[in-house]
């Protein structure tokens, strides 16, 4: 019988119950396991043991438990989801083996391989992550009350929506995915157009040129790319600045 990971989770209080489904070969049999969580010096801890006044606790979350399991079985003999072990073979990749749970459960449709290269694409979400960050500077806040902060956080937000909506522009009129569009390139060139948007006097023509323009910013197609993980520029030896820049100049003089 080989234990799988977890797949639902009942609490109640500092009382839960942990939920595991187990593949035999008599098909699918689900697994409880019940802890209790409490805080010490050290921090939060779990234990199997209950005291009396928590037996009632621990009924409800046992009768929940089981309202679960039966709701599971009651869907029939057919899996709502299957999960794939892909190894990953890329020489320079951290990860060796990769499980992707899906809900594609025709085998024939939906083989490894397309399972495995869909899973892959998602790296382009970590590529996004950092356009909002390094190009679009978004990596330190400088408001300092919660109402700017969101404020500012909300401007990033639209800006890079905008941004990449012209580049979904782009991308369609240039016949290519709108993640082949360079978000760097693109807010250089929106930024170069903008100085001579005071001078124009057909609107739809500026607009076209600009699409154009920013549909011929490609970033190359390197999947197989790896770099090692080490930091190339070096912090300096000053320290960090904690007081208006006003008075340091002041200290200075």
């Amino acid at each position: 019988m080989a234990q799988e990971k977890p797949v639902h989770e009942v609490r109640l209080g500092k009382v839960k119950a942990i939920i595991w489904r187990n593949e035999t070969d008599n098909g699918t049999r689900f697994g409880l396991t019940f802890s209790r969580i409490y805080k010490t010096d050290k921090g939060w801890e779990s234990s199997t043991s209950f005291d009396r006044d928590e037996l009632p606790l621990l009924a409800k979350v046992a009768d929940m438990a089981h309202t679960w399991i039966y709701q599971q079985a009651e869907r029939g003999e057919s899996k709502s989801d299957r999960q794939v072990r892909v190894r990953v073979t890329q020489r320079g990749f951290r990860t060796k083996e990769v499980i992707v749970d899906t809900t594609l459960l025709d085998e024939t449709e939906t083989m490894m391989s397309d399972l495995s290269n869909l899973y892959r694409q998602r790296w382009n979400a970590e590529l996004n992550l950092r356009s909002i960050k390094n190009i679009l500077q978004m990596d330190h806040l400088r408001c300092k009350t919660p109402e700017r902060v969101r404020k500012e956080f909300y401007m990033h937000m639209l800006a890079y929506n905008l941004i990449r909506k012209v580049m979904a522009i782009a991308a369609k009129e240039a016949g290519v995915a709108p993640y082949q569009i360079s978000v760097n390139g693109a807010l250089q060139t929106l930024n170069n157009f903008l100085l001579s948007l005071n001078k124009q006097t057909d609107i739809e023509q500026w607009c076209r040129a600009l699409i154009n323009a920013i549909g011929t910013h490609r970033v190359a197609d390197r999947p197989d790319r790896y770099e090692p993980r080490v930091r190339k520029r070096r912090p300096k030896p000053y320290p960090l600045m904690t007081k208006p820049r006003n008075d340091y100049k002041k200290s200075i003089q």
